[in-house]
């Protein structure tokens, strides 16, 4: 999508409503989890309260595989073809989040870019907003302009469109009053995102050590092509937790991330590697690594002629500037798998809030159970340059919150800290994270 995205919930929605609302998705979702084998039915307590839901609006326990959705009709919800074929579920998680608008679909919504014919709205001199149809016909309808006005969309924003369907699983876009693109989207569609996303961690997680050791086996390329460029990257990415760069974005808000950094942007001092920048959404970068082999790299990326820091030779001789797709495609390539560099950044929010759960426990033993996560999830935030909110939302797996909550968390450490069989390409936290991903 273009422009920064601001996953933003339609929280003023009617509480009754939005609550009911939530819960019915939820529960269609669940059943189409369980019959695709990404959860169990003993999940369903830590499923529905990462919906957002209570636990006793769990489905019942003999789930059967009768139609996911017998109320809607074909041609309200037609069936999307797809060519079949047997999947591993692990695998078929992949194919359903390149697919958004299968997605959609299990959810219960129908998938409906700003692309389409929608409503818009209008300032009047006065400063008052009015509606106007697809036509160009004002709204009047008292429903829908109830709808309108719970979404709360900033006055500010211009260049507003607004989906005609209440179940669109994109809801309102709009430009902010830096012409910055933003997105309001529908709850359950964040719910099905995030469900999707995190139950792709176990198979990043299961081939990370293949991943590091192909990455190792790049640094060590005599020529500064683009296997070596993009393994220095992913190294920096996995020690740093930057993003990975937008092109537009740093054309258009002069925000950064690893592959649009400029040269000024980095300092090298002997082992020291300091990146200073501004990020996504305006947040400054003030990140310092200490490896002598990183450094010597990242200096030798600094001496390329041209302002942009990661460049690399093509095999006929000429510079190139190394792009966000780069680096997708080669961990597509060596893992198999539809992996994004975005899900270095969610195992490194989950990873990390282990971490840190571990050290505010460590330091404060008393402290009630809720201010340790409430202090855990901020410093992992900090360590991501996301807001405490983001990161539990998007960069945190709910199982580690569960298994906090139980008890469990300590005992899943010690038992790996005390493993000799584990390899050294894993952290013993990692292990960890693998070992709860594998049983959820």
């Amino acid at each position: 999508m273009n422009g920064v995205e601001t996953h933003t919930c339609v929280s003023s929605l009617n509480d009754s409503v939005e609550r009911r609302g939530r819960r019915d998705a939820s529960v269609r979702l669940y059943k189409v989890l369980l019959a695709k084998k990404y959860l169990r039915v003993a999940d369903a307590s830590e499923f529905l309260l990462f919906a957002g839901n209570c636990v006793q609006n769990a489905p019942p326990a003999n789930f059967s595989r009768r139609p996911l959705f017998p109320s809607m009709s074909a041609t309200a919800h037609p069936r999307l073809k797809v060519k079949k074929k047997k999947l591993a579920p692990l695998e078929e998680a992949h194919e359903l989040y390149k697919d958004p608008a299968r997605q959609a679909q299990l959810a219960g919504l129908r998938y409906v870019p700003d692309t389409r014919p929608g409503l818009t709205r209008q300032t009047a001199p006065d400063g008052t907003f009015s509606y106007l149809t697809a036509k160009g016909e004002p709204v009047t309808d008292e429903k829908t302009l109830a709808r309108l006005q719970a979404f709360v969309i900033p006055p500010a924003w211009t260049d507003v469109w607004i989906s005609p369907t209440a179940n669109a699983h994109l809801q309102v876009t709009g430009r902010d009053a830096k012409g910055r693109k933003q997105y309001i989207y529908h709850p359950t569609w964040d719910v099905t995102r995030s469900l999707t996303k995190f139950s792709r961690l176990r198979a990043f997680g299961e081939k990370l050590p293949e991943l590091r050791q192909r990455i190792q086996q790049d640094l060590k390329r005599p020529q500064l092509d683009k296997p070596k460029v993009v393994a220095l990257v992913l190294t920096l990415m996995d020690q740093s937790f930057i993003r990975v760069g937008n092109r537009e974005y740093a054309k258009k808000n002069k925000s950064y991330g690893l592959t649009t950094l400029r040269d000024r942007h980095v300092q090298v001092a002997g082992s020291e590697v300091n990146f200073r920048f501004v990020g996504k959404k305006g947040v400054p970068h003030d990140v310092t690594l200490h490896d002598r082999r990183l450094a010597r790299l990242v200096q030798k990326c600094k001496e390329i002629p041209g302002q942009h820091l990661f460049q690399y030779y093509t095999p006929d001789g000429h510079r190139t500037e190394l792009e966000s797709g780069d680096v997708n495609g080669y961990l597509q390539e060596v893992t198999g798998l539809s992996l994004s560099a975005k899900d270095f950044r969610t195992w490194g929010g989950t990873v990390k809030m282990v971490e840190c759960l571990e050290a505010v426990l460590r330091e404060e033993p008393d402290l009630p159970k809720e201010k340790v996560l409430k202090k855990a999830v901020k410093d992992v935030a900090a360590g991501l340059g996301n807001t405490p909110t983001v990161c539990s939302k998007y960069y945190i797996h709910p199982q580690v919150v569960e298994l906090f909550h139980a008890d469990k968390l300590i005992d899943y450490l010690r038992k790996h800290d005390a493993d000799p069989t584990e390899n050294d390409v894993l952290t013993p936290t990692e292990h960890m994270v693998l070992d709860m991903l594998a049983e959820v």
